[in-house]
């Protein structure tokens, strides 16, 4: 070729979930120069290294025909000196289709951020994993409180903070996709607004 090309390669280990992906790698390559550090020839970029997309480099370093000792480019044995450095700012994650099955996949579903609601969510679910807890709120009879609900004349669409609770776990053991649990949040007198108050 007429000009000198480097490129860096992801090198996934044997085993990897083929959607694997690195996202927002920074890269730099350096094509140093044996005599004069300060002509040496920088690259730097950042890309998502993934299957799709495995290398990034440069094709146009330096000419071949400027390749000799003289010019501070070809050092002992007339060899080149590349330097190279990556910096990963995550650990490795994959790429999902629009068809992705969390439960499929993994054997589980979490619950939707409905605004600031993370950290009862992380509460909820840590709750629903104890299985003897879970079991508690499964044993505990709603019906009569659907009684006294009735009696007051409530909306049937309100429903008591305890069966609320049993339906968002139910539906942590047998939903497809991430559980909604406006419900629960509306039986212990929340609204939108308070779902965005930390």
């Amino acid at each position: 070729g007429s000009s000198v090309s480097a490129f860096v390669e992801a090198d996934p280990h044997d085993g990897m979930d083929p959607r694997w992906i690195f996202q927002g790698v920074k890269y730099q390559v350096v094509l140093v120069n044996w005599t004069n550090y300060r002509s040496s020839v920088y690259k730097g970029d950042s890309w998502n290294f993934s299957k799709d997309g495995i290398d990034r480099g440069w094709h146009e370093m330096v000419r071949t025909s400027e390749l000799s000792q003289e010019t501070g480019w070809l050092g002992p044995n007339d060899t080149l000196c590349f330097r190279a450095c990556c910096c990963v700012r995550q650990a490795d994650s994959i790429q999902v289709s629009s068809d992705y099955n969390c439960r499929k996949e993994t054997g589980f579903v979490g619950l939707m951020n409905h605004g600031a609601t993370c950290y009862m969510n992380g509460l909820l679910q840590s709750l629903f994993h104890s299985g003897e807890f879970r079991h508690i709120v499964y044993s505990i009879d709603t019906e009569k409180e659907d009684d006294v609900n009735m009696e007051k004349g409530d909306d049937e669409g309100d429903i008591s903070l305890i069966q609320a609770l049993q339906n968002v776990f139910y539906k942590l053991q047998t939903a497809e996709t991430a559980v909604n649990c406006k419900e629960l949040m509306k039986s212990f007198g929340w609204d939108t607004t308070d779902a965005f108050t930390q």
